[in-house]
This record gives C-alpha cells, structure tokens and sequence, in this order.
C-alpha cells in the first residue's frame, strides 16, 4: 500500500487484493481526524478492490478517552459511534 500527502492524494493499494484477507494498521493519533478519514478511506478501497476480508488494527485510538458522560453538560466522545461503524465492517 502506498499512501503520499493525504491532502493531495487518496491512499493506494499495490497489487491485486480480489480474494486477500487484508490487514490494515492505523494509529488514530494527532491529527485525529485524518487518521479516521485515512482508515476508512484504506477500508473501503480494499472492499471495492474486492478483498475477502478487511482487518483493522488500531494499537492506539486517540477517541478513547472519553466514552461515558461525566457531567451532565460534557460531550460523550464519537469513540462510541466510530467503534460501531467499525464494527459493521465500514
């Protein structure tokens, strides 16, 4: 996989993954948002280049941190909704 400045180009996968299990490593550290858009953008490509499977491996998620309500008026972290959307496979 190949992946030069986000901003001006998507990520790219070198070679055929039609039938691969395909395991993607992808920190979601600062900048936190990049990252989640990088992973999701890695995910789906893989899933239209036709890979059998697609694995993330996250060994650090930046939106951790924060995934109950400790105040009544503070802001429960996406760490909740993005672990569900990976969850359902992208």
């Amino acid at each position: 996989m190949s992946l030069s400045a986000f901003q001006t180009e998507s990520p790219t996968f070198d070679g055929d993954l039609e039938g691969e299990d395909v395991v993607i490593v992808q920190t979601i550290g600062p900048p936190q948002n990049e990252k989640l858009i990088q992973l999701f953008l890695m995910a789906d490509n893989a899933k239209d280049l036709g890979e059998r499977t697609v694995t993330a491996v996250i060994p650090y998620f930046g939106y951790a941190r924060q995934d109950k309500r400790f105040r009544l008026v503070s802001v429960v972290s996406l760490a909740p909704l993005i672990a569900g959307a990976l969850a359902r496979g992208f």
